[in-house]
């Protein structure tokens, strides 16, 4: 690598940062560049063939293991089996929640009303302009009388959420299934 040139107002420390050069390139700078550019370009490619193939072998597995598996056991009436190669499979099941978008008024309401609003974390944003560091801190209280624009969002962790329908649900108490978009997850667990 050429070495930087040297300039009187900027301190040495600095030199990595500065786009100059001493010198200009030689022919085999430029070869060894095009070649770093082309491996590059390659690695690339094969980072995103890759990527995709890993995408389709968990998806090829998501089926096997939450639909084909569970769906055939249930059909031959089946919770465990074990293979003649000593595979032992299970159906597992668990309960999964999140609440979505469309339905985020209607199930902050109903946790609210049945005396579960602390499963509600709620997030207030304040964006302030450059250089209003000290306003910043000095805000506490009224942010409406400052004339800022806050953003109110509020949420459940998907756990947390999992976590309170799966205990009403085995309670016998009686949930709004659709604004919690709860589901049944089963899935095959394979063990040796």
């Amino acid at each position: 690598m050429a070495p930087k040139k040297k300039r009187l107002d900027v301190p040495e420390e600095n030199y990595d940062f500065l786009g100059y050069s001493s010198s200009e390139p030689t022919e085999a700078d430029i070869s060894t560049l095009v070649e770093l550019g082309d491996r590059q370009d390659r690695e690339a490619r094969e980072v995103e063939r890759l990527m995709g193939a890993l995408t389709q072998a968990s998806e090829k597995l998501r089926k096997t293991q939450e639909e084909d598996i569970p769906r055939l056991m249930d059909e031959i009436g089946m919770r465990e089996f074990k293979t003649s190669s000593g595979l032992t499979i299970k159906i597992k099941e668990d309960v999964r929640a999140s609440i979505p978008k469309d339905q985020e008024a209607v199930a902050f309401e109903w946790l609210r009303s049945h005396e579960h609003a602390a499963l509600i974390k709620r997030q207030v944003t304040v964006e302030f302009p450059v250089g209003e560091d000290a306003k910043a801190s000095a805000v506490i209280a009224s942010l409406e009388e400052q004339e800022l624009d806050v953003a109110d969002k509020s949420s459940v962790h998907p756990s947390t959420l999992s976590s309170f329908i799966k205990n009403q649900l085995q309670e016998g108490n009686n949930i709004p299934l659709e604004p919690f978009g709860v589901f049944r997850q089963r899935k095959s667990v394979i063990s040796k």
